[in-house]
């Protein structure tokens, strides 16, 4: 008996193995197509740490948000809370785009909505203080 669960236990983590490799020549295809079309390619987004720690505040806090959403069909932001406040948690990959990130940001202000912007270091180091501003700004828009 205990053979055959190993052998299905085997089977189980070679398909998974499979599947998630499959997925991965799917998600290359998709960029190498992008890159010689010159097309925008949506790539799903897995959180980066601040983010989960920033979530896992804001779930504690019962403030109701969605993460690593669509805002009126122009931007995937990393938080949408209360549907007027974005908060957008920035790493070192956005070194260097200021200038894109404010156009983008002007946008979303003119389309009615409040951005916050975060760096990870101030996640990771004052998660107290962000919080309190984001409760603030909350209070302000639903005021």
């Amino acid at each position: 008996m205990k053979g055959e669960e190993l052998e299905r236990f085997r089977k189980r983590q070679q398909s998974s193995r499979n599947r998630k490799h499959r997925e991965q020549v799917k998600l290359d295809k998709k960029l190498a197509k992008a890159r010689t079309t010159g097309r925008w390619v949506s790539i799903p987004r897995v959180p980066t740490h601040s983010e989960k720690i920033l979530a896992r505040a804001l779930n504690r806090a019962g403030i109701p948000f969605r993460s690593n959403c669509w805002i009126e069909h122009m931007y995937n932001v990393d938080f949408l809370i209360s549907g007027r406040l974005i908060v957008e948690v920035e790493g070192s990959a956005h070194d260097g785009w200021w200038e894109k990130d404010q156009k983008r940001e002007d946008r979303l202000v003119r389309a009615g909505f409040a951005v916050l912007r975060l760096s990870n270091a101030q996640v990771r180091e004052d998660l107290e203080g962000i919080m309190k501003t984001i409760k603030e700004k909350l209070d302000l828009l639903t005021s």
